[in-house]
């Protein structure tokens, strides 16, 4: 296995909602990007709905993820959709193995 951390995270917008989800999901991409340690984070939406974002991310090191995870821009991304989403954003966190 690498040290690289990919991260995919889901989210999913209530009906009615997915603009203003997905515009709050694309204003994160900027600065995450910009962090520290990030690879890549990269926004996709599920082909067969519509409300479903997924992150791709990758990321140099555990310390590098937690910091974004704690970032303000996270934070206020979080509280501004929470009332957008169906659910609690999934964080799947893993490993390449080679």
């Amino acid at each position: 296995m690498t040290d690289i951390i990919t991260v995919v995270a889901v989210i999913k917008a209530k009906p009615g909602q997915e603009g203003r989800v997905e515009q709050a999901l694309r204003g994160l991409i900027p600065p995450t990007r910009a962090e520290p340690g990030c690879i890549n984070y990269d926004l996709h939406v599920s082909r067969d709905d519509p409300g479903r974002f997924i992150f791709l991310e990758n990321w140099s090191t555990q310390a590098d993820l937690d910091r974004h995870l704690a970032s303000e821009h996270i934070a206020s991304a979080v509280e501004g959709a929470l009332g957008s989403l169906t659910e609690s954003v999934e964080i799947i966190t893993a490993a390449l193995i080679e």
